[in-house]
């Protein structure tokens, strides 16, 4: 009896299955177990009995791990059977592998971690065998620098993700240390010969030009009555001005005029008195910097001063820092291939403003001009930047308010001061490429 029911149990397994194989016999679409195709009409199959039934039709042995469980419930009609294999894996997160003529059916997640542990394997075997073979070299470097000679190195020899040799920049003795297989230090060797060249150099001469252009007017009348008072035997003279607006300036052009009496037997007199005063000037001021850099390295000049300004603390105490106020030239030369030189240039003339100092400290505004340019010049060539030109306008009129303003004769009743200075800034570069010996 307990043979019977077991029997039983077996053909209802089969008869659930509900398989159509057509492969063999006489019902096979193909006869190549490669190009056999199968039908499935299942719900809640072993998927373990699935899988036998492929391994009948594709003529493989299958082995699944213990992770591989469940059922499958699909109708599946003349689908090759390779393409049966991998919806059924995909829908239940399996992973296969095909050694010889055996499939072995995992979880995807173990396979994963399988294969990551083979690669780790793989990967400790070539460090292992590396470290056996590797050998330490110092390479060392004449113009090239250590740091930069090392990222060319690791980047053109191991390449992105690869895992580098030992490699140190011996920055002090400009050397690179390697210790590493003997093929990859050859590669090396090879890089640096061909990175460890002398620049060329660019000689850069300066002309910096500084042209002060003064000029103030001052206009001033003093005007009045002169009368005679006797007392006595004696005689004098006494003045009362009416305007008095002299000149600011201390030396300057009078003209002095008495106009007679005024009225019969008066004794008054009427005194008129103008001052005027111009300064004009001019002058330049050239520096001429000289300066030797390398290719595509940056050469600075700077003159000036630095002007101690006053800044409180936290504690209530006073600390002096220092401004500059300098005349800076900035310029880094590029040597193209077709011999011109490419100049990327920047200006900076900062100066302290003494006519607008700070009320209580005494101390200036800076007054910051600056020029940024990028220019292409010929081996010698001079190039000329300006652009930097200050020009102030002052006009300071005092007089008595209501006459100074009458149209011809006010000018009887005011003075006059203007400034109007010009200054300008002109730098002349000139850039010569010296040839390597």
């Amino acid at each position: 009896m307990h043979n019977m029911r077991n029997f039983f149990i077996l053909l209802l397994c089969f008869v659930g299955l509900s398989l159509t194989v057509y492969a063999g016999g006489a019902k096979a679409v193909n006869k190549s177990p490669e190009k056999a195709r199968i039908s499935f009409d299942v719900r809640n199959a072993d998927i373990k009995d699935v899988l036998s039934v492929l391994a009948r039709v594709s003529g493989l042995n299958i082995i699944t791990s213990d992770e591989v469980k469940g059922t499958l419930t699909m109708r599946l009609e003349n689908v090759p059977w390779d393409q049966a294999l991998d919806l059924i894996l995909a829908q239940k997160g399996l992973a296969s592998e095909r050694i010889g003529n055996v499939l072995r059916i995992t979880t995807s997640q173990r396979y994963i971690s399988e294969k990551q542990a083979k690669r780790r394997a793989i990967e400790e075997e070539k460090e292992s065998e590396r470290q056996k073979r590797s050998i330490t070299a110092v390479i060392k470097l004449n113009y090239a620098k250590a740091d930069y000679a090392r990222n060319i190195i690791t980047m053109l020899v191991y390449g992105k993700g690869a895992k580098p040799g030992l490699i140190v920049a011996d920055v002090t003795n400009n050397s690179i240390i390697i210790r590493d297989i003997k093929e990859n230090i050859i590669k090396a060797k090879r890089i640096v010969k061909d990175i460890d060249i002398q620049r060329k150099q660019v000689e850069i001469n300066a002309r910096v030009v500084q042209v002060s252009k003064p000029f103030e007017r001052q206009l001033g009348i003093t005007w009045g009555v002169t009368y005679e008072t006797t007392a006595g035997d004696h005689t004098s003279l006494d003045t009362g001005y009416i305007v008095n607006l002299p000149s600011s300036a201390a030396t300057g052009g009078i003209f002095d005029l008495v106009i007679g009496k005024i009225g019969p037997g008066a004794n008054y007199n009427l005194d008129l008195q103008l001052e005027a005063s111009q300064t004009q000037g001019y002058s330049k001021i050239i520096s001429t910097p000289h300066i030797i850099t390398l290719d595509n390295e940056k050469a600075k000049i700077e003159s000036g001063l630095e002007i101690p300004y006053q800044e409180k603390t936290g504690e209530g105490n006073t600390s002096v820092t220092f401004k500059k106020a300098v005349l800076k030239l900035e310029v880094t030369p590029h040597i193209t291939h077709n011999n011109k030189i490419m100049m990327e240039l920047k200006i900076t003339k900062d100066s302290p403003d003494w006519a607008n100092v700070i009320s209580g400290t005494g101390e200036p505004p800076i007054k910051k001009n600056e020029i940024t340019s990028m220019v292409i010049v010929d081996n010698g060539q001079t190039v000329v930047i300006g652009g930097l030109i200050e020009e102030t306008r002052a006009k300071t009129t005092t007089g008595v308010p209501g006459l100074m303003t009458i149209p011809l004769f006010g000018w009887l009743f005011k003075s006059e001061h203007l400034q109007n200075p010009h200054d300008e800034l002109l730098v002349f570069i000139t850039p010569k490429v010296i040839p390597i010996r």
